[in-house]
């Protein structure tokens, strides 16, 4: 089963966070996401209403079917002309089977998508229209509250003092009237503040987040991790400028136990060993 798998990587699926060497077991078809496609292309099952209508008028038909045939067995016995009563047998039948049976249930089920539509619950199958009207008792369960999937850091201290100048800065980000005026904002320099250029720095290099799209501000990634990537931003930290300026040497990624990432990051060059020198973040 799907659910005892270990250590798998499926398509269609984003990494969240860490690293590894995977090895393909699957292409096409085989993925989890192409069963899934093949699922959906595969004939839908008719709905109980659908099924019910079949058996109804099957037996409809076969009713008519033998009201006709008597209807004409009589009217031959009584003398009457085979052709006159083929054509009356035939013109009962006709009458008799209810064609527009089909029609009228789907123009009763439209009617239903359209009072549903009213009460914004919009259905894109007619037979879902079905389905709902057959549910007597609806379970539902929701723990927490609605969110975006989106977080941001609030508050900073550095040198157990409360960083006064990010908090004005995240007033006027969120008085900001869009997404182009919030991205010219920026909180000022690091060159004055050590301590502080120390902690953005730590928060940017000890991340696995990345930039997609640069000019979008798209970044994928572990949600935390996101949110340390746009604190860099709102300094004009660059990630991947400072990636280079320091290089990622070693890592050891978040453990539940641990409950913290550190990775040891290159800070100089030099001939031998004994000259280079690196830096752990935490």
């Amino acid at each position: 089963p799907l659910g005892d798998k270990k250590n798998m990587l499926f398509s269609g699926t984003a990494i969240a966070r860490g690293r590894c060497t995977a090895v393909v077991i699957g292409t096409g078809q085989n993925t989890e996401i192409g069963k899934i496609a093949s699922m959906v292309q595969e004939e839908e099952e008719l709905t109980p209403l659908q099924i019910e209508l079949k058996t109804v008028g099957k037996k409809i038909g076969i009713i008519c079917l033998a009201v006709s045939a008597i209807v004409f067995l009589s009217g031959v016995l009584k003398d009457y002309s085979v052709a006159r009563m083929l054509l009356v047998a035939v013109a009962l039948a006709v009458a008799a089977i209810p064609e527009g049976l089909p029609a009228i249930v789907t123009v009763s089920l439209a009617l239903g998508v359209q009072r549903m539509a009213k009460n914004n619950a919009i259905v894109r199958k007619l037979s879902s229209v079905e389905t709902l009207g057959g549910v007597s008792v609806i379970c539902t369960d929701k723990t927490g509250t609605l969110t975006k999937n989106k977080m941001m850091v609030r508050k900073i201290y550095s040198g157990l003092k409360e960083v006064k100048d990010y908090n004005n800065f995240i007033e006027r980000y969120n008085k900001a009237d869009s997404n182009s005026s919030k991205k010219t904002l920026t909180v000022g320099n690091l060159d004055s503040n050590s301590a502080l250029k120390l902690l953005i720095d730590n928060a940017v290099l000890c991340n696995d987040a990345y930039y997609i799209n640069k000019e979008t501000g798209q970044i994928t990634g572990d949600p935390t991790e996101v949110a340390l990537i746009e604190l860099g931003s709102f300094y004009s930290v660059d990630k991947n400028k400072l990636e280079k300026d320091y290089p990622r040497k070693l890592e050891e990624p978040f453990d539940s136990e641990r409950k913290m990432m550190t990775t040891i990051s290159k800070i100089s060059t030099g001939d031998n060993h004994r000259n280079q020198r690196y830096i752990l973040f935490s």
